[in-house]
């Protein structure tokens, strides 16, 4: 946000000085994340602000963000898969086979424990 707003009295600020802003950044070459994150700081700084009497009504009402591509899920292949496994320590082989093989997350893996397991 800075220095583009450093200057600015919040007061000031229009819809379309923000919608300037943000055409800015693309033009800029920023991606669409970091312009995402900026943007929602920005109008949570505006929102605060109007909450407190500061201004009357928020800039930062119907702007045009650029859309974030949605990127589809990567998978190991086999031989990459036995690659790491095969970097791994023995201990930690058998979650790792379990997460490859089932499609358990991190935080699923850790808490897996035995008496959790019907081994029938």
């Amino acid at each position: 946000m800075l220095p583009h707003w450093a200057d600015w009295e919040m007061r000031t600020i229009t819809r379309m000085d923000v919608q300037s802003w943000t055409r800015g950044l693309v033009e800029k070459g920023v991606g669409a994340s970091a312009i995402k994150r900026a943007y929602n700081l920005l109008s949570s700084i505006m929102r605060a602000a109007v909450d407190d009497d500061v201004i009357a009504v928020s800039p930062c009402r119907n702007i045009d963000l650029p859309q974030i591509a949605i990127k589809p899920p990567q998978w190991f292949t086999l031989d990459q898969a036995q690659s790491i496994v095969d970097e791994l320590p023995a201990p930690w082989r058998t979650m790792c086979l379990l997460g490859f093989y089932t499609g358990l997350r991190w935080g699923e893996l850790a808490w897996l424990h035995r008496r959790r397991i019907d081994q029938r």
